[in-house]
């Protein structure tokens, strides 16, 4: 399992964005 992306979609997920939008952002980083 990926912690740290799991760590960094909630993290995302918190600031108000939604699943997708935080895929996407995990995708380009």
């Amino acid at each position: 399992m990926h912690t740290l992306d799991q760590q960094k979609l909630f993290y995302m997920m918190s600031k108000g964005l939604s699943l997708e939008e935080s895929q996407k952002i995990v995708v380009q980083a």
